[in-house]
């Protein structure tokens, strides 16, 4: 159960403006300055035909927001083609006289954050529309960047899609989640394809900054309809400068998940737990735990992190895990008491187990393993409010309780382990029951031990 707690730069940019003269062709002047000298550079430059300027150099650097797109106009497609061939911020391209009409008008959008930290993924949230009057059946969107991202768990640096049929009005999303590897700006290069010729192209940008703060989400892998499941989530400083005015959310989905109960602060919203985090020293965590109730059976429940802050890049922290019908015969609940828990203090973990079976039965010899940084205190196994006789056995963090020999129809046994904290670090209990040779019900409870 979660239980109260108590809360306890940027760079510069300059922007030059430099006034171009009305000719198809300029050499743009900047001034680079190399220590008390500057360095004169001239850059090679076109105009497109609505009068503005594009360079063959990379994109802009300095924000995502700040896109470089080009758009092959209908009719004259060039996959091939390296120079963009449209102004800057729009995927629509210049009207070229000629131009071969096309029933299909594909639009290419790209969100992403506009900073990250060193370590952490950022989303590339990516967006096909047809605007045409016909569907669309050839189309693919590609993907390519450079060391500075890295795609987790791959070391490829690019690759493709092919989307399914986009009839019109319709859109394909797509999402991305590249992980900064080194400080610094890099690029995301997307292309899209229609019957294997270029159409759009666009870079998107996003600035890699030392990392700040630190974000994990626990949850169970495993939990049954009706069950309840924790989540603690954890924001520690790891930077040099105090972290301030910063707030931490948990969103799900409302229709499978429904929330109970939350830690000191928590303001419960549709689909979302949210905390405000006033100030974070260096070196200082907070922990905000909730409570929900899982409402129907699914392969993947998930829960997002979210954390924004006045003098920080936002993060965000994903975890899954799969809910299924309540078991039978027997149906399995585990839970703690306690959660986070002090080096020295004590929780206990309860794990309960309800005949299902509508009729008498024997329930099996239930195997609790105990993580290696908690000590097992005691334990004691119940039905209702009447204590069971028989001891458990207890060998190096292995706890055994003996058989029930027998449960009523819908009546539940109640196994309590009482622990004592030795160590910190995040860790989870596993309960096992072996119902027959080939029917193990085992769940676990995530747990956080801190300082």
């Amino acid at each position: 159960m979660p239980r109260d707690i108590d809360f306890g730069r940027p760079s510069k940019a300059v922007l030059r403006i430099v006034r171009l003269p009305r000719r198809p062709w300029k050499a743009v002047v900047r001034y680079v300055p190399l220590g008390a000298f500057a360095l004169l550079i001239l850059i090679p430059g076109c105009r497109t035909t609505d009068g503005r300027l594009w360079f063959d150099e990379s994109p802009p650097t300095y924000a995502p927001t700040d896109q470089t797109t080009r758009r092959i106009p209908d009719g004259q497609y060039d996959a091939g083609r390296t120079t963009p061939t449209g102004p800057a911020g729009t995927s629509s391209g210049p009207a070229f006289p000629g131009s071969k009409p096309s029933a299909t008008n594909l639009t290419l959008t790209v969100a992403a954050p506009r900073q990250v930290q060193l370590g952490r993924p950022a989303l590339f949230d990516v967006a096909i529309r047809n605007n045409g009057t016909a569907t669309v059946n050839a189309a693919r969107i590609a993907v390519s960047f450079g060391d500075g991202l890295r795609f987790p768990g791959k070391t490829e640096q690019s690759f493709d899609q092919q989307l399914a049929p986009l009839p019109p009005g319709k859109s394909h999303n797509v999402a991305l989640m590249l992980r900064g590897e080194a400080l610094g700006t890099h690029c995301a290069r997307f292309r899209l394809t229609l019957d294997g010729l270029e159409t759009v192209w666009k870079s998107v940008c996003v600035q890699v900054v030392p990392r700040q703060y630190a974000v994990s989400l626990a949850v169970a892998p495993l939990r049954t309809v009706g069950g309840r499941t924790e989540f603690t989530l954890s924001l520690t400083n790891v930077a040099k400068d105090e972290l301030h005015g910063a707030t931490v959310s948990v969103e799900f989905d409302p229709r499978q998940l429904k929330p109970l109960s939350g830690s000191h602060g928590a303001r419960v919203e549709s689909g979302r737990l949210t905390w405000a985090v006033n100030r974070l020293r260096p070196g200082v965590s907070v922990h905000v735990q909730g409570e929900l109730e899982c409402r129907v059976a699914s392969p993947q429940v998930c829960l997002t992190a979210y954390v924004a802050a006045a003098n920080a890049p936002s993060d965000r922290e994903a975890v899954c895990w799969q809910v299924i019908e309540q078991g039978r015969p027997f149906d399995m609940r585990i839970a703690d008491t306690r959660d986070v828990v002090r080096v020295g203090e004590a929780t206990e973990v309860v794990v309960s187990v309800q005949n299902r079976s509508g009729k008498r039965a024997a329930l099996p010899t239930l195997a609790v393993q105990v993580p290696a940084n908690f000590r097992v205190v005691s334990t004691s196994v119940w039905e209702g409010t009447q204590s069971l006789a028989g001891k458990a056995a207890v060998d190096k963090g292995a706890v055994a309780f003996p058989p029930v020999e027998m449960v009523d129809a819908d009546g539940v046994i109640t196994y309590r382990i009482r622990v004592e904290a030795l160590e910190a670090g995040g860790t989870s209990f596993t309960a096992k029951v072996a119902l027959d040779a080939k029917t193990v019900l085992e769940l676990s409870e995530p747990v956080t031990v801190v300082r």
